[in-house]
């Protein structure tokens, strides 16, 4: 009878929502200024609307936009700045794998969690005659996948595509 539970244990800790996160642009270079974004996603029964932005973390940073996401409905766009990331242990002019973690709760303070992996280039100094140059393509209706972008002098040339987002990156 559902109405007679023997030894039933009831917790006062939330439940944490496993959240799926897709870290876009997949290489953040801790030397810059700018931003990096992530996409959420909750599971099913759970409204992105329900999301308290000003809750959102990823390793440490701040989230400091949160908007829907214009394209897939059921995602939260969500862009905290570089610079304010923890420590994430990569050396000066090493580029790792790491895998990001952001954290936030809903309107009702569950806590939600999720995490995707980016390469993370480091701080530091860069050596002469090496570095990179990275930016993004973008038109009228928003970032440019599939451009290439060339870079040249006299006596160097290359060229790079742009990725789903219209990030591109060119290194050495």
């Amino acid at each position: 009878n559902p109405k007679h539970k023997r030894n039933q244990i009831f917790s006062t800790e939330p439940y944490t929502i496993k959240a799926t996160v897709d870290i876009q642009g997949k290489t953040i270079n801790l030397n810059s200024t700018r931003t990096f974004f992530a996409k959420i996603r909750l599971p099913s029964g759970y409204d992105i609307d329900d999301i308290r932005c000003k809750s959102i973390k990823c390793e440490g940073a701040q989230a400091t936009k949160c908007k829907k996401d214009k394209k897939e409905k059921k995602k939260r766009k969500v862009y905290f700045n570089i610079q304010d990331l923890d420590d994430l242990d990569v050396g000066a002019n090493q580029t790792k794998t790491i895998e990001l973690t952001v954290t936030g709760e809903l309107t009702d303070g569950t806590p939600f969690t999720g995490s995707d992996k980016a390469q993370v280039r480091g701080k530091g100094d860069v050596p002469d005659g090496t570095g990179w140059i990275d930016g993004k393509v973008t038109s009228n209706n928003g970032p440019l996948e599939g451009a290439t972008v060339t870079i040249e002098n006299k006596s160097f040339k290359d060229e790079t595509i742009t990725d789903a987002s219209g990030y591109f990156s060119f290194e050495n």
